[in-house]
C-alpha cells in the first residue's frame, strides 16, 4: 500500500468557518460599488454568479481567470485589464471587512503543524474561483497564513474546479504525485469527496457516519478523528 504523503485541505467550512449564504450575500453587495458605470447595480452580482458558474464548468485549456474575465468584461463592456484591476482593488480594501463574518477552526492550526512535523506535505485545495490575494486573505482570517503549503489552488493557476476530475488530476500533475499518495479532506460531499473519482481517498468532516455506511467516502469524522487516522498527537 502506497503511503499517504500529501494532505489536500479544503478551506471554507473546513479550516475557516462562516455562514456561506450570509458571506456570499455581503460579498456580492460590496463588490458592486467597484463598478459604478454598470447599471442597474444589481447586474453585477448576477454576472459574478454567471461567471463563477462558467468556471465551475470549465473543461478547456483556459485558466479559470481567463474564463471569468472573458465573460465578465464582455458583459460590462470594460477591458479585461480594467476588470481585473477593479477586483484586485476590492480584495485589497473592502474584502478585508468580511473577516467579521468568519471564525478560524479551533484545532486546524495544531493539526497542520503536527502534520508538517510528521513529514506530511500540505495542499490547500480550495475552490479556485478567487485570486491568490483573496485566498491568502482568508488564510489570515483562519490564522494559518504562515503554514507552508506546497500548493495553493486559485483562479490564476487552475484550469478546472471541484468536483471535476480535471481539478484533482491537475493537482496531481503539479505535485508530480499519484492519487494513492494523497488524502482529500473537506466538509462538502459533492465537491471535496469527488476526489475519489480519480483514486484519491477522501475524509469528510462530518458528525454523521451515514456516508461511510453508504460507501460515499473513505473516512469521516471530526478533526480529532482525522488526527487519529494520521497518527498525529492533537492537543
Amino acid at each position: 500500500m502506497t503511503k499517504i504523503e500529501y494532505l489536500l485541505f479544503d478551506l471554507d467550512g473546513t479550516l475557516l468557518h462562516f455562514d456561506m449564504q450570509q458571506f456570499t450575500g455581503r460579498y456580492l453587495e460590496m463588490i458592486g460599488d467597484h463598478f459604478p458605470e454598470v447599471r442597474p447595480a444589481q447586474r453585477i452580482p448576477a454576472l459574478i454568479l454567471q461567471g463563477t458558474n462558467l468556471m465551475l464548468q470549465n473543461q478547456d485549456s483556459r485558466l479559470n481567470v481567463d474564463v471569468f474575465l472573458d465573460f465578465f468584461s464582455g458583459q460590462v463592456n470594460l477591458a479585461r485589464e480594467v476588470v481585473w484591476d477593479r477586483f484586485i482593488k476590492f480584495y485589497q480594501s473592502d474584502f478585508k471587512s468580511l473577516v467579521e463574518l468568519t471564525r478560524p477552526d479551533a484545532q486546524a492550526r495544531s493539526l497542520l503543524e503536527k502534520a508538517i512535523d510528521r513529514g506530511y506535505r500540505l495542499v490547500l485545495a480550495t475552490q479556485p474561483v478567487f485570486p491568490l490575494l483573496a485566498v491568502r486573505q482568508r488564510l489570515t482570517w483562519a490564522k494559518i497564513d504562515d503554514i507552508p503549503f506546497d500548493l495553493i489552488t486559485h483562479i490564476e493557476n487552475m484550469h478546472a474546479c471541484k468536483p471535476s476530475p480535471l481539478y484533482f488530476k491537475e493537482i496531481m500533475t503539479l505535485l508530480r504525485a499519484v492519487p494513492e499518495q494523497c488524502l482529500m479532506i473537506g466538509n462538502e460531499l459533492q465537491t471535496d469527496m469527488a476526489s475519489r473519482q480519480v483514486g484519491i481517498k477522501s475524509f469528510l468532516l462530518s458528525d454523521s457516519g451515514e456516508y461511510i455506511r453508504r460507501k460515499e467516502v473513505d473516512y469521516s469524522g471530526k478533526i480529532k478523528d482525522l488526527a487519529r487516522l494520521l497518527d498525529l498527537p492533537l492537543d
